[in-house]
């Protein structure tokens, strides 16, 4: 069974610790939204990123799931008025 310590000192320390955890994970996710967005800034095209966590996920394919967002294919945009 888990333990959440012996003294009102260890569980206050331990639920700090679980507090702190969720506010670096806010940042991380604010992170790559801020990253998500300077990407579209720079080359027009939305591409979500993927999870680090899942390395199984090839470039390759997350690039193929970048979309337009004036709903014409990636790549059509050189000398077009």
């Amino acid at each position: 069974m888990l333990s959440l310590g012996d003294s009102p000192e260890e569980r206050e320390y331990g639920l700090r610790m679980l507090v702190v955890s969720r506010c670096v994970e806010r940042i991380g996710d604010h992170a790559v939204d801020i990253g998500e967005q300077v990407a579209y800034l720079v080359t027009g095209v939305f591409q979500e990123f993927t999870d680090a966590s899942h390395p199984e996920v090839e470039a390759s394919t997350r690039l193929g799931r970048a979309i337009r967002f004036d709903g014409r294919p990636r790549g059509t945009d050189q000398g077009e008025p």
